[in-house]
């Protein structure tokens, strides 16, 4: 495949799924025990190689997107 340069490299797809849980018990007043949830996620990024320097450029009518 060769040399791979970062500005041959556009995002084709991402993905963000739910992850593990991380229950854990905080102490309250009276004796009481509140639970809290620590959420997780697992980021998935796919990368595709451009061949060509016009997919690369912006949009056709000459305008830029903003994310």
């Amino acid at each position: 495949m060769g040399n791979i340069f970062a500005d041959q490299l556009i995002v084709k797809e991402i993905r963000v799924d739910q992850g593990p849980m991380f229950r854990y018990f905080k102490p309250g007043a009276i004796g009481r025990a509140s639970e809290y949830c620590k959420r997780f996620s697992h980021i998935s990024i796919v990368l595709e190689q451009v061949r060509n320097q016009k997919e690369v450029s912006g949009g056709s009518n000459g305008t830029s997107s903003r994310i």
